[in-house]
């Protein structure tokens, strides 16, 4: 709820009209009731509730594709990168951008997990940009943002409904052309959130999707 608060905060404080949109991907805590209380207080809230799990880019793609706004896009809840960079990813759209995206920074922890969190992400960003000949961009950031127009183009292209979500659609956008810009942003890591990302097994699910990936993209790119 805190977060919720601080987000509507820092948007009511804007020159952004804005909604939220909350989708709870068949959870088993207490999302939905918490999705329930934040409707009640908030007038600009929507939701949608699946009864089946569908992933996260399959949530974000259904949340999207009911959004009523000009500029549609996602950050992460627990706000490990700020909402305050929020009103500037904006801007960079008003400016002519098709897809804008916080490139986090890390605060740097000298723990052995973060060390091999932070080093896996700059390989996999090396990787992508290699197999794909694009820039090496913050593929996996948790705040990206998009023009409706794009987007929807992107959705209907855009295969993978799970993590590998976000490379596919950024590498999509900038192979179909689109203006793609990167803000950089401080990531604070939550000390007190215990992550469901399994480094080993999720990083070859994310090399094999890649592979896959790789091998269609050309059937519809040429």
């Amino acid at each position: 709820m805190n977060s919720v608060k601080e987000i509507h905060a820092v948007m009511t404080s804007s020159r952004y009209k804005f909604e939220m949109i909350f989708v709870d991907d068949a959870g088993t805590d207490n999302t939905r009731e918490l999705i329930f209380q934040i409707a009640k207080e908030y007038t600009n809230v929507r939701y949608l509730l699946h009864e089946k799990n569908v992933g996260r880019g399959g949530s974000f793609a259904d949340g999207a594709k009911i959004a009523k706004g000009k500029y549609i896009g996602f950050l992460d809840i627990d706000l490990e990168v700020s909402v305050k960079y929020l009103p500037g990813i904006l801007n960079k759209l008003e400016e002519g951008n098709d897809v804008a995206i916080i490139n986090r920074n890390y605060k740097i922890s000298w723990t052995p997990s973060f060390l091999l969190r932070h080093l896996s992400s700059v390989l996999y960003k090396k990787l992508v940009s290699a197999a794909f000949c694009t820039p090496a961009l913050d593929t996996e950031s948790g705040f990206k943002f998009f023009t409706r127009e794009s987007l929807l183009f992107l959705l209907d292209k855009t295969l993978s409904q799970k993590w590998f979500f976000d490379t596919e659609v950024v590498v999509l956008a900038l192979k179909y052309n689109y203006k793609v810009v990167q803000v950089d942003g401080i990531f604070n890591k939550n000390p007190g959130k215990s992550s469901t990302v399994r480094l080993i097994p999720d990083s070859i699910s994310q090399v094999s999707e890649l592979i896959n990936f790789k091998r269609r993209i050309k059937n519809y790119i040429g």
